[in-house]
């Protein structure tokens, strides 16, 4: 990671930059607030000089031998830094570092954090290669709490007295969060569609990911089905029981959220496992193929495009169609779309 290339960030609704001397002001309106600072670990500023301080610092951080970086937290509609976040203490054989934040009073409630703190975690993982970042949060600082609960971050424990501010001694609450323990199993072409849904939902539900598919095995119908989604009337879908273990995948199972795409890979919705069955082809019924939705919705119509399907599926893997070939058969809900 050179020192000499700030890592710009982007995600649907912020940016991710370098803090620049023009912060300043906007730094002071944050770290002079008592109240914002109250759980912060550091004393309110008393003065513009030292919010200028402030910018040099998180300059100076990226001239280290193990750089920190400390983005400032801009909304895409309305120019400004309205908080900021870093990644800092880096120890670099340890894969390890420490995650800070945080944001101005006007712009808590929205989502914010969350959305910049999956962009830093993500770029940490990655650039910087860590295992285990690392944050510390006063034990009444409920908001911060929560956003890292959120995240996935695990509480390891209380440390006594770790932080001095205020005149006083703090015991902080020790959370980590380890890569196995992140994604991104969310490829990156619906990454930012689905950063959108997390936003929306306030949760991190990357570890209920399951795929980013379309479907079918051609354009026309890919696109055609996903219509169909869209628009309420397919609620379901059959896949050959043969098929995941041929690709190396796990078949689908009930809470798991799935990115539904076109044919050219761009998202269109997410929809969530709610039931899956494996029965022969030749037992699943005409409340199956209605709940799929397509065609007419009857018996009929489901067996004969299935076959056809099946038998291309078949042909892909090295197997052969039989009536008794496995169908696994999931019913789905659509959990948020564009």
């Amino acid at each position: 990671m050179p020192a000499s290339a700030f890592p710009v960030l982007e995600t649907p609704r912020l940016l991710l930059r370098e803090i620049v001397p023009a912060d300043a002001p906007a730094l002071f309106a944050i770290h002079g607030d008592a109240d914002l600072m109250r759980w912060f670990g550091n004393d309110p500023l008393r003065d513009l000089a030292g919010a200028q301080g402030l910018v040099s610092l998180f300059a100076g951080w990226r001239q280290l031998p193990n750089p920190g970086v400390r983005w400032a937290i801009e909304a895409r509609d309305r120019p400004g830094l309205v908080g900021s976040c870093g990644l800092f203490a880096w120890h670099r054989s340890w894969r390890k570092c420490t995650l800070g934040y945080e944001l101005a009073a006007g712009a808590q409630g929205q989502g914010y954090m969350h959305e910049a703190l999956g962009a830093a975690i993500d770029w940490g993982f990655e650039a910087m290669e860590l295992n285990r970042i690392e944050a510390q949060v006063h034990p009444d600082n409920a908001a911060s709490l929560r956003s890292l609960r959120r995240l996935g971050f695990a509480e390891e424990g209380r440390l006594r007295q770790l932080g001095f501010w205020g005149g006083t001694f703090h015991d902080m609450l020790q959370f980590s969060l380890l890569r196995g323990d992140w994604r991104h199993p969310v490829p990156q072409g619906v990454r930012a569609f689905w950063m959108e849904f997390e936003a929306v939902a306030g949760v991190a539900a990357r570890a209920r990911f399951h795929e980013a598919f379309h479907f079918d095995d051609n354009e026309a119908s890919a696109n055609a089905l996903a219509a169909l989604v869209l628009a309420g009337r397919k609620r379901a879908t059959a896949g050959l029981g043969w098929a995941p273990a041929a690709g190396g995948k796990r078949p689908p199972q009930p809470g798991d959220l799935s990115v539904v795409t076109d044919w050219h890979g761009d998202p269109l919705c997410i929809i969530e496992t709610r039931s899956v069955e494996t029965l022969p082809y030749r037992e699943v019924d005409a409340e199956f193929a209605a709940t799929e939705g397509e065609g007419d919705g009857s018996l009929r119509h489901w067996r004969e495009v299935h076959w056809a399907y099946f038998e291309r599926e078949c042909a892909r893997i090295g197997r052969q169609p039989a009536p008794d070939m496995p169908v696994v058969c999931e019913r789905f809900e659509v959990v948020y779309r564009k």
